[in-house]
C-alpha cells in the first residue's frame, strides 16, 4: 500500500512532467485520453499517446527512448518526472493507478476553463491550444 509520502512524491514527479511536456510537447494535454490511460503501458501512457512517433503495439524501448530523448531526458530521469516508477514504488499496491490519476490531474488542470475577474465582470475562458 503506498504511503502518503509516496503519493505525493508520484504526484510531485508528474507535475514536474507536465511542465516539461508543455515546453517541449505543446498541446499535450488535448492528444491524451485520461480514460485510456495506463502508465505501465507504452502504448497508453503519456508519451504513448501524446508524441510523434510509433504508438507502441508491443512495447519496444528503442520507440519509447526516442520519445524520452524528444523531451530532453534519459531512461534514468522517467522516473523523476513521472514517466516510469522507480522500483520500490512500482511493487506497492495501487501505484500505477496513482501515477496516472497524477496524470489525469495535470490534463485536467491544463483543460480546465480559465475564470478571468476583471472589476465587477467575471468571464469564464475556454482556453484551446
Amino acid at each position: 500500500m503506498l504511503t502518503d509520502m509516496q503519493r505525493a512524491e508520484i504526484a510531485a514527479a508528474a507535475h514536474l512532467g507536465g511542465l516539461l511536456m508543455d515546453k517541449k510537447n505543446t498541446g499535450w494535454e488535448h492528444r491524451v485520453n485520461p480514460g485510456l490511460l495506463r502508465m505501465q503501458d507504452g502504448k497508453n501512457c503519456v508519451l504513448g499517446q501524446s508524441m510523434d512517433g510509433p504508438r507502441f503495439e508491443v512495447f519496444s524501448s528503442s520507440a519509447y527512448n526516442t520519445k524520452l530523448r524528444k523531451l530532453g531526458i534519459t531512461p534514468y530521469d522517467q522516473a523523476r518526472y513521472g514517466f516510469n516508477l522507480t522500483a520500490d514504488i512500482a511493487c506497492e499496491h495501487g501505484a500505477w493507478e496513482a501515477l496516472a490519476d497524477a496524470w489525469r490531474h495535470e490534463i485536467a488542470v491544463r483543460v480546465a476553463p480559465t475564470t478571468v475577474v476583471q472589476g465587477d465582470l467575471q468571464e469564464t475562458l475556454v482556453l484551446v491550444a
